[in-house]
């Protein structure tokens, strides 16, 4: 349409049926007028004939047909009649199962590590316990950062202590 850029819009309301009825009129009139306008509106409603035509849907089988019915049927019932708790857990989805295994064994590790910890590090450092750890200037140099940490940790626990008695 590059005689009539105006009629552009109208042309597309007209082949798609939206047209209002006072423009319809207008319309009419310039399309009887216009060749070229005619001739676009007739090649367009050709090419929707073959859309709509190609784009149809395909009709189903009657044993596919009753196939989907039974089953929508059937889910229908199942959600009216309710579900039991233990089946929506069977039906959920798949990646929670790995989710689950993973969580567990992060669990697992976690214990482990905090059990062996626990009992490595229990009374050692106990002065009546007599399993005191000989402790050389090198390996206090080396986690001297860390001692430093624990302080200002200490002193932030007991100005926290502190305030919560007040």
């Amino acid at each position: 349409m590059k005689n009539c850029p105006d009629f552009q819009e109208t042309l597309w309301m007209d082949i798609h049926g939206e047209l209002d009825p006072k423009d319809r009129r207008a319309w009419e009139e310039h399309v009887a007028g216009c060749a070229a306008c005619r001739e676009e509106r007739e090649r367009m409603s050709r090419l929707m004939e073959l859309v709509k035509e190609d784009l149809s849907p395909s009709r189903l089988s009657r044993e596919k047909a009753g196939a989907l019915s039974s089953s929508i049927k059937g889910r229908l019932r199942a959600e009216a009649v309710g579900v039991p708790w233990w089946r929506r857990f069977i039906n959920a989805p798949r990646r929670f199962v790995p989710a689950a295994a993973a969580a567990m064994l992060l669990a697992v590790a976690v214990a482990w590590f905090s059990q062996k910890n626990l009992s490595s590090t229990t009374g050692v450092n106990h002065p009546d316990s007599g399993n005191e750890i000989a402790v050389t200037d090198g390996e206090v140099i080396r986690h001297l950062e860390l001692l430093e940490e624990m302080d200002t940790l200490r002193k932030l626990v007991q100005v926290l202590d502190e305030k919560e008695t007040m």
